[in-house]
């Protein structure tokens, strides 16, 4: 290789960095020292064999016979200087190549990691800040949460370091001589270790810009959720005010993917639900229910439609409309997106055993705000349908799926601790969720009935489900002290309610249910007499 080919064959790898994808050059630089010091000794090397005849003509006559004794700057029948050349060119490209597959996410580079990521996000180049940070994501957590071996032993000597004089008695200082000497040679180890604290600080940076930025967390709505699902299920115990805007942001948004996902649910005999495994977030959110616990992620969701209920007046029209007629355009609808997401969470908590009463109070608060909506009457077309509006519609899901949950008390296999209790008091002590379902459940139903806002006729229809969802409780066994417990609070309100005596109304309703269900539930007949 001559010179001119040399710098020929550099002018041509200029030009190709030039024109690769910013993030593959910012990766490259993220792996800058390795690849300079690569490269000036392959061009040390190339220089050498170049220019070898220069170089032995100017050494002392010693190191020049030394050089020519092992054959540099001489003819060769196999390889001269000028192939060697060539040789290292292409040893170097092929390592540098090389260098790069190879690279994996390390510590050492997270302080190298803020200004690349700064420099794409005053570009407004979210996607590319995503792509970047995508592998580091393990890498930023151990840093982030200080999990090295070293960052964890700086961390306990230094705190043990730091109590030398909150723990020592002055006073006392004899006795606890041995206590001082060992915090003092605490702190001076700790003082020896490496703190690493630049680059937890680098990670910290990363990572907040990436959740309080509200940009990018629309790209992870929309475009990211493989990075969104792992990011924040990563650092939520932390974000934890940014995981609510997320999933807040996302229930809001008809094109996030967690919307989308809720389309994919397949519900299974009206026990749980199977999450495709193309629902991504859905399933990292939800596949693991005690997470979905910790993070509290029905509030967001809960919280995303009572807020476009009470701010949105276009929803309040939405509301008085007629349903879709086909059940997957539902869907659209941010309530009833919420009111899915919440049966699919609390049948699979109830179904894994896990108890909780928080997520079910919002269909409650759903229902109190729709009535509240249906103010206005219904157009003469929409009376005779089954559901005149979209908020009735609503009502009836709410319902539905109340129901369901409470009828869970018997049907979930023997020793779940949902279906264990044998009575009230008890399901109310573990907060079985059968029994908090039966809880709101009766609430929703004693709204429904003393409001002057719904139609007499779906109120009817309304109380006489609800006769028969606890018609269908057994009279002993699981679920059986429910009986009792739900004819009194359809009545007089659940425990706590503090609601008025409905007595009147319930038996002008229970006038209208069918006999053989009146039977069936005479737990009530016997509360009205």
């Amino acid at each position: 290789m001559t010179l001119d080919g040399f710098l020929t064959f550099f002018g041509i790898l200029f030009a190709a960095y030039a024109v690769i994808d910013p993030v593959t050059r910012l990766r490259i630089r993220l792996d800058s020292p390795a690849q300079l010091t690569l490269l000036f000794v392959s061009i040390a090397a190339v220089i050498f064999f170049q220019f070898v005849n220069p170089i032995v003509s100017v050494l002392p006559l010693p190191l020049a016979t030394w050089f020519v004794g092992l054959r540099f700057g001489q003819p060769e029948d196999v390889l001269n200087n000028t192939q060697m050349a060539f040789i290292v060119t292409l040893v170097w490209s092929v390592s540098a190549v090389t260098l790069y597959s190879f690279n994996r996410p390390r510590a050492r580079r997270i302080r190298r990691l803020p200004p690349l990521v700064e420099r794409l996000y005053d570009s407004r180049r979210y996607i590319e800040i995503l792509t970047l940070v995508s592998p580091y994501i393990d890498v930023l957590k151990r840093s982030f949460y200080r999990e090295h071996l070293l960052e964890k032993l700086h961390d306990r000597l230094e705190k043990a370091g730091r109590g030398t004089f909150r723990t020592i008695d002055l006073i006392n200082m004899d006795k606890n001589r041995k206590q001082a000497r060992y915090l003092r040679f605490s702190s001076l180890v700790s003082s020896m270790i490496p703190s690493a604290r630049k680059r937890t600080t680098a990670a910290r940076e990363i990572v907040d810009l990436i959740a309080k930025s509200r940009d990018i967390r629309h790209v992870l709505q929309t475009q990211k959720p493989e990075f969104a699902a792992i990011f924040f299920k990563t650092f939520q115990s932390e974000l934890y005010d940014e995981f609510d805007r997320y999933v807040l942001e996302s229930m809001m948004n008809s094109e996030s993917h967690l919307r989308s996902d809720l389309r994919k649910t397949t519900n299974l005999a009206r026990e749980t639900y199977a999450l495709d495994p193309s629902a991504i977030v859905l399933n990292n959110f939800l596949e693991d229910i005690s997470f979905a616990q910790r993070s509290g992620i029905w509030r967001p969701v809960g919280e995303a439609a009572i807020k476009v209920i009470e701010e949105d007046e276009q929803y309040a029209d939405v509301i008085r409309r007629p349903p879709p007629v086909e059940d997957e355009d539902l869907f659209n609808d941010i309530t009833y997106s919420a009111i899915h997401f919440f049966d699919v969470m609390v049948t699979r908590a109830a179904v894994s055993g896990l108890c909780d009463n928080m997520w079910l109070m919002y269909l409650m608060h759903f229902v109190r705000k729709i009535i509240t909506l249906s103010s206005l009457p219904l157009p003469q077309s929409s009376r005779l349908s089954e559901f005149p509006t979209l908020g009735l519609r609503l009502i009836w899901e709410c319902q539905y799926r109340l129901s369901n949950w409470v009828e869970l008390s018997w049907r979930l296999p023997e020793g779940n601790p949902n279906s264990s209790p044998s009575s009230f008091a008890e399901a109310r002590e573990i907060c079985a969720i059968p029994y908090w379902a039966a809880w709101t459940l009766c609430i929703v139903v004693r709204n429904i009935i003393t409001s002057d806002d719904i139609p007499e006729e779906f109120k009817r229809e309304r109380f006489g489900s609800f006769v028969r969802t606890c018609s269908k409780l057994p009279k002993s066994g699981p679920g059986s002290y429910l009986r009792e417990y739900m004819a009194e609070a359809i009545v007089l309100g659940p425990p706590d309610a503090h609601d008025r005596d409905l007595s009147d109304s319930v038996r002008d309703m229970l006038s209208h249910v069918d006999v053989v269900d009146r039977f069936n539930f005479s737990e009530l007949n016997v509360r009205l007499q």
